[in-house]
């Protein structure tokens, strides 16, 4: 005996078209028309899941070759080292200063969208239309204040003040990466002056000073070295900073000495284990600096103490 399986009734519209695959089609028509994506977290989850939509229904994903800005990654490069979240709603509390009132959750949205399915009551989707229209407006308004605080430090003097310190070090980094290697400087040094001593400071200071000896800035980093290591209290890997200066750039190896010796003593009041904690400057790496340089100071005192050779004598004149 052969059991039929029953027929399932599967609705056909225009022109062959299921439902879902009209939806795509007129999804398609619809983002055809526009030349860029903002989204927020969308590189992640929204563009790959419409991705794999359009291509299980035969259809070219329409957006993948569009120019893409992810507001997510953006906020976490300009604000994710001071918000303990980058969540949309938190970025509009403490970035945007709004707080929503009488919105539905985003957890609850496929809850409101099954129950349409179940009911087929559009007043269900009402307040998932309005949290949408939020959550666009949101982007709209984030979007606005990253392009103006990127903006800020390329021009001298910086066009906003008040800025957070850990946001300041987060935009010098930002700039750094893109290669706007002034107002980098510019940031690290706001940064240097609106933070105490500790680990976020020698960081900025650390990348500041390196980054100017990369633009050829040597002096001026030199100057920020000296600057921060005669500090109270004063710090380690500007000591150690400004004796690669003395040694390598003005070969001044008696005073690169006499820094590298106070980085040692130093050293020695804040050893914790092989290497000093923070600093990111072993002890062992400060006595081979200091090895090295007590054999170039000596090799240079002998070549002192060498008398200069006697100039040739004159004999008596050529004559043909």
């Amino acid at each position: 005996m052969v059991r039929r399986r029953p027929l399932r009734r599967r609705p056909v519209l225009h022109g062959g078209l299921r439902p879902g695959a009209l939806l795509i089609a007129a999804l398609e028509e619809n983002l055809r028309r526009f030349e860029a994506v903002v989204s927020f977290n969308g590189k992640a989850f929204d563009l790959p899941l419409l991705e794999t939509r359009f291509i299980l229904a035969r259809r070219p994903p329409p957006l993948r070759a569009r120019p893409h800005l992810d507001l997510l990654a953006a906020a976490r490069r300009l604000w994710g080292l001071r918000l303990e979240s980058c969540s949309l709603q938190t970025l509009e509390r403490t970035v945007l200063g709004e707080t929503r009132a009488g919105d539905i959750p985003g957890r609850l949205v496929p809850q409101h969208y099954f129950r349409y399915l179940r009911n087929r009551d559009p007043r269900v989707l009402k307040p998932v239309f309005e949290h949408n229209r939020r959550d666009v407006l949101s982007l709209l308004s984030l979007a606005c204040r990253a392009a103006r605080r990127f903006e800020s430090f390329l021009e001298d003097p910086p066009g906003e003040d008040g800025v957070h310190p850990l946001d300041l070090f987060s935009l010098a980094r930002l700039y750094r990466a893109h290669g706007f290697a002034e107002a980098a400087v510019r940031c690290y040094r706001a940064c240097l002056d609106s933070l105490p001593p500790g680990p976020l400071a020698d960081r900025a200071g650390l990348e500041c000073v390196r980054l100017l000896r990369r633009l050829g800035r040597a002096p001026e980093a030199a100057a920020l070295s000296r600057e921060l290591a005669d500090a109270r209290p004063p710090r380690l890997w500007a000591l150690v900073e400004l004796a690669k200066d003395l040694e390598h750039r003005l070969k001044d190896y008696r005073q690169a000495l006499e820094v590298v010796d106070r980085a040692v003593g130093l050293a020695e009041g804040l050893r914790a284990g092989p290497a000093v904690a923070g600093t990111g400057v072993s002890p062992e790496a400060l006595a081979h600096r200091r090895d090295r340089l007590q054999r170039r100071l000596r090799r240079a005192e002998k070549r002192a103490l060498r008398p200069d050779p006697a100039p040739p004598e004159s004999g008596p004149a050529f004559s043909p």
